[in-house]
């Protein structure tokens, strides 16, 4: 209890931890919580007060920008006071937890917590051996989902990380903060070999190397990238980047071109294999629309839709999931995360209250619902027995299903 407290909270102190034991029932001293921790000293981190420059620097900031548009704040990613890239990043662990009341009548059992990040996670993937992480923290965490323990953490991102994806074929790890897209070799001590970016550059090695604190603007001609998606091979990266997908050839590690259509910024993107064997593109964007991409290996340029969904959506999309034909409406209200059990009928949606729910897709019928986190459900994925939910909480749950328990 006393190392988790801390590893959640580095802020805590000797006392805090002496008064939590003694409310519980347990009368420890501060030394032996030193012991315990192996620390010469717990007290608490200390953040930095704005200095007067600092202060006279955010008016000025408030009074040249108060009636800018709406539309100009689109393109300004905000962010914490306090950096995190500063303080010790937290080591993380994958702890196992023990069965909950109603454990047995909810369609999911909540088996482990992956705990490390030290703000939200926003993004998740994952393989039946590897977990990959991405925060607001700035950082990206590969996880060992056998031993329950933190491999590596990448850092040196610019701003929050959005999405993230590993290619088992080439073990290459894609990580996305602002317009950037770093390319991470983990058999190469997770080293960043290549940086993509929202234009279209292959930049060799680390192009945000030198970032040291976070990065709110843009470079000229780049903008945000939303979401990232492989295709079924791992040989092409698809990107939303403005109202634009771009694509890159991992093989020649060379951009491709654009997929195009969108007049609203393209929020969410899914890629599956059409019955002709080409890449199938589902995109979800600000305009309210999803459009379908038929891109076939080899092709360069720019692509335009090969099918518009009418009628439009009643709100800009936001999530996206696809299996087989089959591809599910997007919710207008707050559901942020979509995903399905492989292998079954079922889909999984979750929304920014925590909630999650299994749904029937054959008759479209709900199955159950749990609270999956207390905070906002930012992001889903499965393997092939397991359901991780990355959520604003800072945790990664990691889920079993009566479907898996039952083969």
């Amino acid at each position: 209890m006393i190392t988790r407290t801390v590893s959640k909270n580095p802020r805590t102190t000797r006392g805090d931890l002496v008064n939590d034991l003694q409310r519980a029932g347990t009368k420890v001293t501060k030394a032996t919580i030193s012991n315990t921790l192996r620390l010469k000293s717990c007290s608490a981190r200390r953040v930095p007060l704005l200095k007067p420059v600092h202060v006279q620097d955010r008016l000025k900031f408030a009074r040249e920008h108060l009636d800018d548009p709406e539309e100009d704040w689109e393109n300004v990613i905000w962010s914490d006071d306090s950096d995190s890239s500063l303080s010790e990043v937290l080591r993380g662990v994958i702890n196992p937890i023990g069965g909950v009341k109603g454990g047995r009548t909810a369609p999911l059992q909540c088996v482990s917590v992956a705990e490390g990040h030290s703000k939200p996670v926003l993004c998740v993937d994952a393989t039946d051996e590897l977990l990959f992480t991405g925060s607001k923290d700035r950082t990206c965490k590969m996880w060992n989902l056998v031993t329950g323990q933190e491999i590596v953490t990448l850092k040196g991102h610019p701003n929050n990380v959005v999405s993230i994806k590993y290619s088992p074929s080439s073990c290459l790890v894609f990580s996305v903060s602002t317009s950037y897209i770093k390319v991470w070799d983990i058999r190469d001590s997770a080293k960043c070999v290549r940086t993509l970016t929202s234009s279209g550059q292959v930049v060799s090695g680390d192009a945000c190397a030198g970032t040291t604190t976070r990065t709110i603007t843009f470079a000229q001609g780049e903008c945000q990238i939303n979401q990232i998606a492989l295709n079924p091979s791992g040989s092409v990266l698809y990107a939303a980047a403005g109202n634009t997908v771009r694509m890159w050839d991992l093989n020649r590690m060379q951009g491709m071109g654009k997929l195009m259509g969108h007049i609203g910024s393209v929020i969410c993107l899914t890629v599956g294999q059409s019955l002709m064997g080409k890449d199938q593109v589902i995109t979800g964007s600000k305009d309210h629309y999803v459009k379908v991409f038929d891109v076939t290996e080899g092709t360069m340029g720019n692509i335009g839709p090969a099918h518009n969904f009418e009628p439009p959506h009643y709100d800009g999309i936001e999530c996206l999931a696809v299996q087989g034909d089959q591809i599910p409406n997007a919710h207008k209200d707050w559901v942020c995360a979509l995903a399905y059990i492989p292998g079954r009928p079922m889909l999984l949606s979750a929304c920014r209250g925590g909630m999650m729910k299994v749904w029937n897709v054959d008759n479209f019928t709900p199955i159950g619902e749990i609270k999956g986190h207390d905070s906002p459900i930012n992001a889903i994925c499965t393997n092939s027995r397991q359901i991780f939910t990355a959520s604003s909480d800072t945790t990664v749950k990691i889920w079993s299903s009566k479907v898996w328990r039952k083969r």
